[in-house]
């Protein structure tokens, strides 16, 4: 995975999981639009299901790593 789009996607998820004061579909869209006005721009589309993936098994990812024991 390009690194751009990987920094794109780890932001957007950082901010869905664990902030409360941006919104979801602003976490999305920044990320969306990043990667859009970069040479990646064909990769867009996959940055937005990835993130809206996030956005929609939220409360899953959170219950999964609040049960899961740091090494």
């Amino acid at each position: 995975m390009k690194p751009l789009v990987r920094f794109s996607i780890s932001v957007a998820a950082y901010q869905i999981l664990f902030t409360d004061k941006i919104p979801v579909s602003a976490a999305v869209n920044e990320s969306v639009n990043i990667v859009k006005n970069s040479p990646l721009k064909n990769l867009s589309g996959f940055v937005n299901a990835v993130c809206r993936r996030f956005a929609k098994e939220r409360e899953h990812i959170l219950s999964e790593l609040a049960t899961t024991e740091d090494y």
